[in-house]
């Protein structure tokens, strides 16, 4: 909903701009006009949206809808530009009879590189076979991108005598904007976080949990239950990944479980050592099992690296909690589920937590049958929350909702990266 509401303002603001541009120069300078300026604020609105600030999660919602609008602008805004590009010099032979493609001017050189350079960082954001770290360095080409359309858009609107009135003004508010979005997002770049130190390692057979302490006075601020972290540690490169934070909230050290699933994390059992320096940004997120009627009964359904959420909870809770949870934890073995011994425990020692393990490699996958007979047998009342690769969330949430449960009491993340990469789930590779 918080989407629609940054969104829907740009419709608006596309509309009254065509009827600006056409009052003084036509039908198709205003629509030029109006895509291009349409472009330009979508662009200024995704460098907000890559701000790892609590302020973007405050005006948009939880950073897994932010990153989703983030990529569907991204896609957009080279669609515009391409419209505006290919109507400018259409409607300035309409409108003022001259040919800007005889004798190209400023503004359209300077419009066809910021095209080339949207086109190419879309291009490597899609491209799953990019790796991850060479894309995330070349990524603020976008950035680049708007301050030449900004030069391109000054030159543009003098050139076609649209200085004056209301187009400008929105152009430089709109600069502005873009312009403090991206001297922040370089700033806490240079930055890099919080300083933390690896304090410890516990390995696993494909994961290990880092166990972080402040390296000086600066704290990471208080998390929820559920929510993650950006971890910038150097495991053969120096790379930043989001992490669900795994301690429970206010404890002194911060601890993040990363499962081998890609080439980075597959290094950091390895590289890694105690005494490291590692950054820390966040915390983020809108998956909080642990702050959502605790009254009620819940159903926790963790797929593999799925169950890291959880595990905060879990730390947490106290043993005398009334409300039961019931938690499904699917995996292929014993062996391969993390931190499952102390799941154990915690399930002998807590008389809220109901331990319900599904091994494939004992009972075959968690499918659409088992999963009704467990909607069937659940507390009628009871709140949901998914998490696990996407495949498996989305075929629980619709036999969920098959089964008559209320969408407003499933939960789940809606976090996608680069289709098909190995960052292209979070669940899949950010300690999921």
């Amino acid at each position: 909903m918080r989407s629609r509401i940054v969104v829907v303002p740009i419709g608006v603001g596309l509309v009254a701009l065509v009827a600006v541009a056409v009052a003084g120069s036509g039908w198709l300078t205003g629509l030029a006009v109006a895509f291009g300026l349409a472009a330009y604020t979508m662009m200024a609105l995704n460098l907000f949206l890559a701000l790892r600030r609590p302020i973007v999660e405050r005006v948009v919602g939880p950073l897994d809808r932010a990153y989703l609008l983030h990529r569907a602008l991204g896609v957009s805004v080279v669609g515009l530009v391409g419209v505006h590009l290919m109507l400018a010099p259409v409607a300035s032979f309409v409108d003022r009879g001259l040919s800007i493609l005889e004798q190209p001017a400023p503004p359209l050189i300077a419009g066809a590189l910021g095209l080339v350079l949207l086109v190419g960082s879309v291009a490597l954001a899609m491209n799953a076979r990019v790796p991850y770290d060479r894309w995330q360095r070349v990524h603020m080409a976008t950035a680049g991108a708007f301050v030449v359309l900004t030069a391109h858009g000054l030159v543009a609107l003098g050139s076609w005598g649209l200085l004056d009135g209301p187009v400008p003004v929105l152009l430089a508010l709109v600069a502005a904007g873009g312009v403090v979005s991206l001297a922040i997002r370089i700033a806490d770049k240079v930055r890099g976080g919080v300083p933390y130190r690896v304090e410890a390692l516990r390995p696993a057979e494909r994961y290990v949990e880092l166990v972080l302490r402040p390296a000086g006075e600066r704290r990471l601020r208080a998390h929820s239950p559920g929510q993650f972290a950006f971890v910038t540690a150097d495991a053969g490169s120096r790379e930043t990944h989001p992490f669900t934070i795994t301690s429970a909230p206010g404890d002194e050290e911060v601890s993040a479980l990363i499962r081998s699933a890609g080439d980075w994390t597959s290094r950091v059992p390895l590289s890694v050592r105690v005494g490291d320096a590692v950054l820390l940004q966040g915390p983020f997120g809108g998956f909080r099992p642990g702050s959502v009627d605790q009254a009620r009964p819940q159903v926790w359904i963790a797929g593999g690296s799925g169950i890291t959420p959880f595990l905060s909870v879990v730390r947490s809770w106290p043993a005398d909690r009334e409300a039961t949870v019931d938690l499904v934890f699917a995996a292929r073995s014993r062996s391969d589920a993390p931190a499952w011994e102390e799941l154990v425990t915690a399930a002998e020692t807590r008389p809220w937590l109901r331990l319900r393990p599904h091994f494939s490699s004992e009972s075959g996958h968690l499918d659409d049958a088992a999963m009704k007979e467990l909607a069937a047998s659940a507390p009628q009342d009871a709140i949901w929350f998914l998490c696990g690769p996407v495949s498996l969330v989305e075929a629980v949430r619709r036999t969920l909702v098959s089964a008559g449960k209320k969408e407003r009491d499933i939960h789940h993340e809606r976090y996608s990266w680069r289709p098909g990469s190995n960052l292209a789930k979070r669940t899949q590779e950010q300690g999921r």
